[in-house]
């Protein structure tokens, strides 16, 4: 069924099966939102997502039968824009846009009857609006299965230990060595610097020849399904021990035979010479290099031991790499930009976009990570402002709307403005697609299959999930090198974190979550409040993205067009 399109609306699918299907809109005169302020839509009627705050805080305010009439509402959640009212509907994963009527009625489809909202909604609409509404969700529910209130029984993890065992044993994509727990910069937001409670802090522990050696044996064995592989190079500071990884680049290229490796590593870019500038170019690296902005801004935290800036040193080795060859520059690096106050964002723009140093086809921009630390005590209101996003942000919309940007290839001007609003659309607007509704058991949320990823090996020889993992206690610890990896332990992982609280099954973000075990581990074990937390902020970003992603297409419907076949991986 193709719901009707009322004719004074200004964009429609552009394609038969689109995501986005605009409700008719209905012309309520003199309606007005409620002033009520039990939820952020002004219904005075709980939506789903508040079920997620009760499962929260240990149980549903009220008796059982309240659980009861919440889960028999629409598995929806409502934003707006400026101009316009959305639903997304979870179980489709679509978009509609809806009337002010719909807007406000939807929550209780399900649960009163029609002379029921008439009664709670007649000072707002005529009881004909209100019946029109309503005739419209239930046809939708019937004729294309919108604002079902369908939820998964149970969250279970598709596979069991043999299941991963099997995985373990053959398609190992991704070895990250960490080479070195040491580095030479003492930068005092960073997760190593002994201010998070349940990360290791920096110390002198180097990974010997022996022990890469056989992690990449270990990995050749373990990767046989894997049409290509990615061996990773993590510190501390990597390039500390820069022979060592000068040595696991020969001994993996010996062994591999035509397989393809490709070569990554994350470094602060201070301790290069023309001889990791070679091997660099001559395997093809990808390199991360963690650059904060211009020298002033940078210098503020990444110290080296004798508390002098790190920035001078930095420009001085990136524009070495440079000259050997500036097309390898251009497309092999990537910044790594930390956002730390006091922030000042069109200065860090400007340089971003405008130093010669700074032009490479990627960056990633970053927060300093708030959980447990006392990185931000000492700042004040006015240095935790971000100064200057919005206007940055207005900006990047602008030039979405007139067709300036392209999306998945931002020209410089634009580089750094989507690593801060773009890319949640890029891997937003791709997935949103019609699918079937949730099934009784779904899996939990945004988690890896731990250890595929990326398979993080520590200079004492023990596997961990990914290299983020804190090596500071055994929680996200997979085996070892003498051992192998213990499928039994990632299930146990899996089912633990997935048990930390119940709140997946009612979260309206679920088919889109990104949210990961390491996030939620606090020494030997997942802890459900710090879950809950990040979940939250997950949450809040997909809100703002659905929002971000319907204002620009009020204005531009084919501002996305160009993503709308690209596969993410």
């Amino acid at each position: 069924m193709k719901l009707p399109i009322h004719e004074s609306q200004e964009f429609s699918p552009s394609k038969e099966d689109s995501n986005l299907i605009p409700l008719e809109q209905l012309q309520v005169s003199d309606s007005q939102e409620s002033g009520c302020s039990s939820c952020s839509s002004g219904c005075g009627t709980p939506s789903i997502s508040s079920v997620i705050e009760k499962e929260s805080s240990g149980g549903f305010s009220g008796e059982l039968g309240d659980r009861e009439r919440d889960l028999r509402r629409p598995f929806t959640h409502k934003f707006k824009t400026e101009k316009q009212s959305y639903v997304y509907d979870v179980n489709t994963d679509r978009i509609i846009q809806v009337s002010p009527v719909v807007y406000d009625i939807i929550d209780d489809f399900g649960v009163l009857s029609v002379k029921d909202m008439i009664e709670k909604y007649g000072v707002q609409y005529t009881a004909d609006e209100i019946r029109v509404a309503y005739d419209m969700i239930e046809t939708a529910n019937r004729d294309e299965n919108l604002f079902s209130n369908n939820h998964p029984s149970e969250i279970l993890y598709p596979l069991d230990a043999q299941s991963l065992q099997r995985l373990y044993d053959e398609d190992v994509r991704t070895l990250c060595l960490g080479v070195t727990e040491q580095c030479n910069l003492r930068c005092s937001y960073c997760t190593f610097s002994g201010t998070y409670e349940f990360h290791r802090a920096h110390n002198s522990t180097f990974m010997d020849f022996d022990t890469a050696r056989r992690g990449i044996d270990f990995f050749k064995q373990h990767s046989i399904l894997c049409d290509y592989v990615n061996l990773a190079f993590y510190g501390g500071e990597p390039l500390l021990n820069a022979s060592l990884i000068k040595q696991s680049v020969e001994y993996a290229n010996s062994i591999f035979g035509r397989k393809r490796v490709e070569y990554h590593m994350t470094t602060n870019a201070t301790l290069i010479n023309d001889e990791i500038c070679k091997m660099w170019i001559d395997n093809d690296f990808k390199i991360m290099v963690s650059l904060d902005g211009p020298k002033e801004m940078h210098d503020r935290y990444r110290l080296n031991g004798a508390n002098r800036g790190s920035f001078d040193k930095i420009a001085q080795n990136l524009k070495k790499l440079r000259d050997m060859s500036p097309d390898y520059y251009r497309n092999n690096l990537k910044f790594s930009v930390v956002l730390s106050p006091p922030y000042d964002f069109e200065n860090l723009n400007n340089f971003l976009t405008q130093d010669p140093l700074t032009d490479v086809r990627t960056m990633r921009a970053s927060g300093v990570d708030t959980q447990d630390t006392t990185f931000f005590q000492d700042f004040t209101e006015e240095e935790l402002d971000n100064k200057g996003r919005d206007e940055l942000k207005d900006k990047y919309f602008s030039d979405l709307i007139q067709n300036k940007i392209r999306h998945d290839q931002p020209e410089r001007e634009h580089r750094f403005m989507y690593a801060l609003f773009g890319e949640g659309l890029a891997q937003l607007i791709p997935t949103i697609k019609a699918t079937n509704p949730f099934p009784e058991v779904y899996h939990p949320g945004g988690i890896c299959v731990p250890g595929l990823k990326t398979l993080f090996l520590t200079p004492e020889g023990d596997f961990f999930t990914c290299e983020k993992s804190s090596t500071a206690s055994d929680l996200l610890r997979l085996g070892n090198l003498d051992t192998g990896l213990d499928a039994v332990k990632g299930i146990a992982n899996i089912e633990s974190y997935s048990h930390a609280h119940d709140g997946c099954r009612y979260c309206y973000a679920s088919r889109h979550c990104g949210t990961c075990f390491v996030k939620a581990s606090a020494g030997e074990e997942f802890d459900g409040a710090i879950k809950m937390d990040n979940c939250n902020n997950h949450r809040a970003g997909f809100r703002q993205n659905l929002t971000d992603m319907m204002t620009i297409m009020e204005e531009n419907p084919g501002a996305f067009d160009h993503l709308k076949d690209v596969t993410l991986i």
